[in-house]
């Protein structure tokens, strides 16, 4: 009886606890993937602006 039901609680408490930890890893990496792609896509941005102004800037000497 009781000595099970301690047994299983811990278990329990134990397993939740490695949920948790799995989750905000989860989210931790999800938030990393995110940033990673805005500053990807901000710096192809930056590059595109560039290589645009640098086109016009070109267009405009010849």
């Amino acid at each position: 009886g009781g000595k099970a039901v301690m047994k299983e609680s811990t278990f329990d408490r134990d397993a939740d606890l490695k949920l948790h930890q799995a989750e905000r890893r989860a989210a931790e990496l999800l938030r990393w993937a995110r940033l990673r792609k805005r500053l990807a896509g901000a710096i192809r941005r930056e590059i595109g602006l560039a290589r645009d102004t640098g086109g016009f800037s070109q267009k405009a000497i010849y």
